[in-house]
This record gives C-alpha cells, sequence and structure tokens, in this order.
C-alpha cells in the first residue's frame, strides 16, 4: 500500500482536515491546528506532500522521520518552531496515518 494523494481540507478557516489516500482504497483522516489555516494547508501541499506520495502510510514512524528529516540528521528547511505550523501539518497528516492503518487492521485508533 502506498499513498497517491494527500489533499489538506481547510473548513471556514476553522479547521484543517488532511486526508490521506492510497493506492489499496484506504483513506485517513486527521486534524491538524486550526491556527494559520492557510499556512498549515500550504504546508502539507508544497513542503509535505512531495515528501509522502509513494511511501506506505502504514510506516508511521517512517514518515514522521522522513517528514522530519530530507536525508539522515539533517532537519528539513521549514522549520518554523517546535509548537509552529509545520508540527501542527505533520500531526494531521500523522493521525491520518494512524487512521489508515487502523482501517486497514479493522480496529478503532
Amino acid at each position: 500500500m502506498i499513498i497517491t494523494q494527500v489533499t489538506p481540507i481547510n473548513l471556514a478557516d476553522q479547521v484543517v482536515l488532511v486526508l490521506i489516500e492510497t493506492d489499496a482504497g484506504f483513506q485517513g483522516f486527521g486534524e491538524a491546528s486550526p491556527m494559520y489555516p492557510a499556512v498549515i494547508c500550504k504546508i502539507i501541499q508544497e513542503v509535505l506532500t512531495p515528501l509522502l506520495i509513494g511511501e506506505d502510510p502504514r510506516d508511521i514512524a517512517g514518515i514522521l522521520e522522513r517528514m522530519f528529516f530530507t536525508r539522515p540528521g539533517r532537519f528539513i528547511p521549514y522549520k518554523l518552531g517546535p509548537q509552529g505550523a509545520l508540527t501542527s501539518a505533520v500531526s494531521g497528516v500523522e493521525i491520518a496515518s494512524w487512521d489508515i492503518l487502523g482501517k486497514w487492521l479493522g480496529v478503532p485508533i
């Protein structure tokens, strides 16, 4: 199973949802912080999506490492702080990945 699409959904500038779709037909939803929704959506589209396409959504530790490091030991250049928009965007992707894993296993998350 691989990620084929990652879509940020800005709901009336109140909530940002992250939709991850896979080649196996599984979809996962995650929620990112509602702070600066336009910025979070842009980060998901421009920074995170290219890192995620083709990855296995069940490998959550690997996905997190890929989002935080472009290569071993090197932080991606978009760091906006430990409580910034990047961290919020990453958390939305992580939650969506857990949602896919739970659906794949047939268990709640």
